[in-house]
């Protein structure tokens, strides 16, 4: 039901960084304004932040609809309640709580309130399908767990000490700034008010960031897409008629899939910042690299891991209050971190997935003083990772169960029939898979950072950008993964 209703969404969000109308209608004409503002005004940062504000709002209104009235709406709550907070010190915990508790209450209502009824009212024996479907059919705000978790990110740096935001303007672009409204990273304030005030761009800048954004889209539109096709097409077939083999090679596909994904719209979202005069904050390095699944998350979605530590893990006590009660601390902030992505339990199970591995990792270090590295580190963690991601994939529990059966050897072996010889773009996804899996490690890194200083650089980033223009008027159009969350 949660991809039916986020199906809505992906029928209409044609202002995505990779759809066309972004690349070659909004994008353009809101550089222009911003740089003649920059570049020919006496208040350029004024200027611009009015300017990045309003076409900030449209690009939320034309990927998110009427969804633009609570974002509004959170919007103004925040900006509220840490002016009260600020005003009367006395009463600020509780103004924080209160912020806290309406910001999570919107997000339970819109994100879960679907889950928690059908799951409440079944074990009290009080289910009723219509009232089920009143709230499954509640629509999902585009981006609303990213811009909430923002927002709470404020209320928190004001609790402690942070001077209030005064202008709602200047507020009103922190949370919706649009480089990372949908999909983040998630940008706390503190790393990004005083750029609100005063920044600087340059034609250095400028560069630097236009080849950020041009490496993203190229791991969207040039790997993550076309493996996208693969990882369907295999996934949209019964259970019954998959082979270990086949079914193996779509967890391998989709793990690589994901990653582009999610850290191409990083990417790009950290290159359209860096050409306004924004710094956003890494939100991958290598993770396939990680030698366990510790390191995997310092290195996987850093924005949010590190604000499920410093909001979550660490308020619950971290790790001092004994080795037990570390072990709960994590398990709890994993099964939030699952929840975070998803109101079902195959992301329920995802995120303790995680969370006991973490545990397992703690508790072999601690006794026996062991910990995974070098090579067969790495290998068991990319193991243990792409099994995970058969949860994250799956459309249900069963779904992800009935695929772990087909990874045992439980299907047949018609399905390897069907992705060898009527896939249709085989040798594109072969091609796709090998140079994601190559980029995906470490020595990729070294080669990366001596092409950064190439002069051939632009040119290569040139050509990639009309590489990808070519293959997306050939090709339909591909909502980024996250962009459901």
């Amino acid at each position: 039901m949660k991809r039916q209703r986020l199906l809505k969404y992906g029928q209409r969000c044609m202002m995505l960084f990779n759809s066309n109308f972004f690349l070659y209608v909004f994008l353009p004409a809101f550089l222009l304004l911003y740089y003649a503002a920059f570049f020919g005004t006496k208040h350029p940062v004024a200027i611009g932040n009015g300017i990045i504000l309003i076409f900030s709002l449209l690009f939320y209104l034309c990927t998110g609809g009427k969804s633009i009235f609570l974002l509004l709406c959170v919007i103004v709550c925040n900006f509220a309640c840490a002016q009260v907070m600020e005003a009367f010190p006395a009463h600020r915990r509780m103004m924080l709580a209160g912020g806290i508790a309406a910001n999570i209450g919107v997000l339970l209502y819109f994100k879960y309130s679907g889950f928690l009824y059908e799951n409440l009212a079944r074990i009290a024996g009080v289910f009723d399908a219509d009232t089920a479907k009143r709230f499954l059919d509640i629509a999902l705000p585009v981006g609303i767990s990213f811009y909430i978790f923002q927002a709470m990110s404020y209320l928190f740096d004001v609790y402690k000490g942070m001077a209030a935001q005064k202008s709602l303007c200047k507020f009103a672009l922190y949370i919706s700034l649009f480089p990372q409204l949908v999909a983040g990273p998630i940008v706390r304030y503190h790393s990004v008010c005083s750029e609100i005030d005063r920044r600087s761009v340059d034609i250095d800048c400028i560069y630097e960031g236009a080849c950020r954004f041009v490496a993203g889209l190229g791991k969207k539109v040039l790997i993550a897409d076309i493996l996208g096709n693969a990882v369907d097409s295999i996934w949209a077939l019964q259970p019954a008629s998959l082979s270990a083999a086949l079914s193996w090679s779509a967890a391998f596909l989709y793990s690589l899939q994901i990653y582009y994904d999610f850290s191409g719209y990083s990417d790009m979202a950290i290159g359209l910042g860096g050409m306004l005069g924004f710094h956003f904050p890494e939100n991958f390095i290598l993770p396939y690299i990680s030698a366990n699944v510790t390191e995997f998350w310092k290195r996987w979605h850093i924005s949010l891991s590190s604000f499920l530590k410093d909001y979550l893990y660490i308020p619950l006590g971290g790790n001092r209050n004994g080795v037990f009660r570390t072990y709960r601390n994590l398990l709890v902030v994993f099964l939030a971190c699952g929840l975070w992505h998803g109101a079902a339990w195959n992301f329920v199970f995802w995120g303790l997935y995680h969370g006991f591995f973490l545990v397992l990792e703690r508790f072999l270090d601690n006794r026996f003083h062991f910990r995974m590295k070098g090579f067969a580190g790495r290998a068991v963690t990319w193991f243990i990772v792409m099994a995970g991601w058969v949860l994250f994939r799956a459309g249900s529990l069963e779904g992800a169960l009935s695929f772990y059966k087909a990874m045992l050897g439980a299907g047949v072996l018609e399905g390897y029939q069907y992705f060898s010889y009527s896939y249709y773009i085989y040798p594109r996804v072969l091609a796709a898979a090998a140079a994601a899996f190559v980029m995906a490690f470490w020595p990729f890194l070294r080669l990366r950072e001596r092409f950064q200083n190439s002069r051939v650089r632009g040119f290569a980033m040139v050509l990639v950008l009309m590489i990808c223009m070519a293959y997306m008027s050939d090709a339909s159009f591909t909502p980024f993964i996250y962009f459901q969350f």
